[in-house]
């Protein structure tokens, strides 16, 4: 028994006081999401061989083969040139090599090996996050393929409980996961709506466009987070000195230093960068290229839009779906804007080019000695390709011109858009201004490629004179949180709190952090464009076992119950868009689920199209009993086995599928009943829990409502407006017994008595916060 116990003691002990929690939590969270050791092994060193690839083969091309002889350039030699010809011996072409390429592949020999070490020792850590999952989590390497984020958090968190990995909290809450994994991802999204980074810039002729490259990422995290010289200590402590005030202008000037410095060594370094970026992105895209020339017409989120759209306390695997959810539709959007001209000069170009393919082909059906002839098979080549490359230019002849749609239902999936970007979705001006975020993978290609060159402009000439702002930023927006460490402010999701403006007082008139915020009642927009409240629905949706703090869940509620009430107000205010709707049965036509699949996505809106419908009057009062039956079958299959009596959907109706109130009350079934103190079954089970997304959507609407209506000035008179618009279609659809007045009157009368009401539960939720 004492062997015994020396074997089980270790091993229960093991995972107690893990003095690099973000660390460890990180790892954590790739292992699940890069697939187990096996997959996360053979990736990192298969990146190790693709390296040495692109390294010795494009020295093989450049040094070693006699193109005068592959390419036959001698006349009087006539004979087939084969391989061993054109190719010079390994020992002759290596005494061919120059100063210049000796050079880099020294260079590219100390990165590999740099390379090499940083993967043994993941490998290491790798096998350490296995040991964690099987011994701790209890999850096989099979099981991890059947299991979601939230269901390997939850364990990690019953595993605090029983081993405590940290020491100074007895339990860890969701959100103090979050902290960890995204400490300096937090910061960088609240430094990029403070303006302090600069990635905005005006070009001549091009006019404004960002630039936010993979390599000017890598440096201002470099500079910033974990470099040496970074204001952090370590992973989880702000330096002391950055939290002091009289200190601010000696580290603005050291910082300004450090930001020449390195911007200085990325100019040295940057032929050599130039060179591997070339090289990869031929290997990489040549033959892509090849077989879909219309790769260059596809369109990609930018990186910059991966910043700027994303919200505090947002895991990749989450934006990433929130962002492929608006894909399509932002896909379309930039589709309807095309140039007359171009397209007329497209369809012709393709004509021609397409003809000479044509006789071609023919031509070689008939004889294929004609592919003999020099330069015929070129001629093809070249010819498809631009054929090809013209119809990403000719649009869909069935394409509806519909953007104020499009760009509505984009907001429902990407949750931010300008105000004023509102009714102007049709001008060339917001399309101009979507491309920053939705662009060309062409011009991320391009991006990259000169991405060596603008990246020690950027640092020297342009983020070197933010040193003092940066400075300021981290002291007046960093804060202490028992457990976890220093965080950024703005990511504690704290809707009490407003984002001002940095003051440069003295340290003795400088204001404590809790002297420094206002208070704001839901109906006020806070700066930043409601950043930290859209972020705290987004993280309670996605964690909806989380127990915010009592003003937040005020807030949560709050919205909730307006974002129900006011579904109407949410939609589009035409006809033809609640035509759309009856019409789509489920889907909206593509517009509001993202053109997804069927699946639980399609059925979750297909309760989101029904819930609009009915409360908007689209249906007679008689069809909307017929209605619930089909709402009720789509609550059964998705829940599966699940009872209806523990199910999250069914809690948060409060009544009947149904009935009325229960149909309405499904926009917002996420947003309450989720809490199980005591309880050892989960909340919520994994498929309701992606249903969430639709109730983010409805609040990512209401909330940007919100904000524009505040930022135009219409406050509550332009609500009644909206709301009159909405009566007149209404009266359309009433029976000719039943006259507009009586149609009508009420409904206004009954809006105007809810922002009333609406009024009141504001003015408390401020007093009691």
């Amino acid at each position: 028994s004492a062997n015994l116990m020396m074997h089980v003691v270790p091993e229960s002990t093991r995972w107690n006081h893990i003095e690099n929690l973000d660390d460890f939590f990180t790892r954590v969270y790739h292992y699940h999401q890069r697939g187990g050791f096996v997959c996360m092994m053979v990736s990192d060193v298969l990146q190790l061989i693709q390296f040495i690839f692109v390294v010795g083969f494009s020295t093989f091309l450049l040094e070693c083969v006699n193109y005068d002889i592959l390419f036959a350039n001698s006349k009087n030699d006539t004979h087939k040139v084969t391989i061993p010809e054109a190719v010079a011996p390994f020992g002759q072409c290596v005494q061919e090599f120059d100063f210049g390429i000796t050079a880099c592949l020294l260079v590219a020999f100390a990165f590999w090996v740099f390379r090499l070490i940083k993967v043994l020792y993941n490998i290491f850590k790798y096998w350490e996050i296995r040991s964690f999952y099987l011994t701790a989590l209890h999850i096989t390497t099979t099981d991890l393929t059947n299991m979601t984020w939230h269901e390997v958090q939850r364990r990690l968190l019953e595993v605090q409980k029983e081993q405590q990995m940290c020491i100074h909290k007895q339990e860890l809450t969701e959100l103090d996961i979050y902290h960890r994994i995204l400490r300096f991802k937090n910061y960088m999204i609240a430094m990029e709506r403070k303006s302090l980074l600069p990635f905005k810039h005006s070009i001549p002729l091009m006019g404004e466009c960002a630039f936010y490259s993979i390599g000017l990422k890598y440096n201002l995290d470099f500079l910033l987070f974990w470099g040496p010289w970074s204001p952090f200590e370590n992973y989880w402590k702000l330096k002391d000195e950055f939290k002091i005030y009289h200190k601010r202008k000696q580290l603005a000037e050291e910082l300004s230093k450090k930001i020449l410095w390195i911007g200085i060594a990325n100019f040295a370094l940057s032929p050599l960068i130039l060179l591997w970026q070339i090289l990869y992105s031929f290997f990489r895209y040549a033959d892509t290229l090849k077989r879909e020339p219309s790769m260059l017409g596809s369109r990609r989120w930018s990186n910059y839009a991966r910043l700027y759209l994303r919200h505090y306390n947002e895991l990749d695997h989450e934006f990433d779906a929130r962002l492929n959810r608006g894909y399509r539709l932002a896909n379309k959007y930039m589709d309807i804007f095309t140039s007359q001209l171009i397209v007329i000069l497209a369809k012709n170009v393709a004509f021609f080019a397409g003809s000479v393919l044509a006789v071609l082909v023919v031509l070689t059906v008939i004889d294929e000695d004609v592919l003999a002839v020099e330069h015929v098979l070129t001629t093809m080549t070249v010819a498809g390709l631009i054929v090809t490359a013209c119809k990403v230019f000719i649009p869909d002849e069935h394409l509806v011109y519909c953007p104020e749609i499009l760009m509505r239902n984009i907001l429902a999936h990407v949750h931010y858009m300008p105000p004023d970007w509102s009714g102007n979705a049709h001008t060339s001006k917001v399309r101009n201004e979507f491309s920053i975020f939705f662009q060309y993978k062409v011009a991320y290609l391009f991006e990259e490629l000169l991405s060596p060159l603008v990246t020690p402009i950027v640092l020297c000439f342009s983020l070197r004179h933010k040193s003092m702002e940066i400075v300021d930023f981290f002291r007046n927006f960093t804060v202490d949180v028992v457990g976890v460490g220093d965080v950024c402010s703005f990511a504690q999701l704290d809707v009490r709190k407003r984002d001002n403006k940095m003051d440069d007082r003295d340290e003795e008139e400088e204001p404590q952090p809790s002297l420094r915020t206002n208070m704001f009642t839901p109906d006020q927009s806070p700066s930043q464009e409601g950043k930290i409240q859209m972020s705290l629905m987004h993280f309670h949706l996605t964690n909806p076992e989380w127990k915010p703090p009592k003003e937040c869940s005020l807030f949560i509620n709050d919205i909730k119950e307006k974002a129900n009430r006011n579904t109407t107000s949410l939609s589009i205010f035409n006809p033809v868009t609640q035509n759309m709707v009856m019409s789509s049965q489920g889907s909206l036509t593509g517009y509001l689920s993202g053109l997804q699949p069927s699946g639980a996505g399609a059925l979750g809106y297909t309760s989101l199209a029904s819930s609009i419908a009915i409360q908007s009057g689209m249906y007679p009062q008689s069809t909307q009993v017929s209605m619930a039956p089909s709402v009720s079958g789509v609550h059964h299959r998705l829940r599966g086995a699940i009872s209806t009596a523990e199910g999250p959907l069914e809690r948060s109706i409060g009544g009947p599928v149904g009935t009325m109130q229960g149909s309405t009350s499904m926009i917002g079934s996420g947003l309450g009943g989720y809490h199980s103190i005591g309880s050892s079954k989960p909340s919520v089970d994994e498929g309701s829990l992606e249903l969430l997304s639709h109730d983010m959507s409805v609040s990512a609407l209401y909330l940007h409502d919100l904000q524009s209506r505040k930022q135009r000035g219409q406050g509550q008179m332009g609500y009644e407006n909206i709301e009159e618009m909405r009566a007149r279609n209404l009266w359309q659809r009433q029976d000719s017994n039943q006259g507009p007045v009586h149609a009508g009157m009420p409904y206004i009368q009954e809006k105007r008595e809810e922002e009333e009401k609406d009024s009141g539960n504001t003015e408390t939720i401020a007093k009691s916060v």
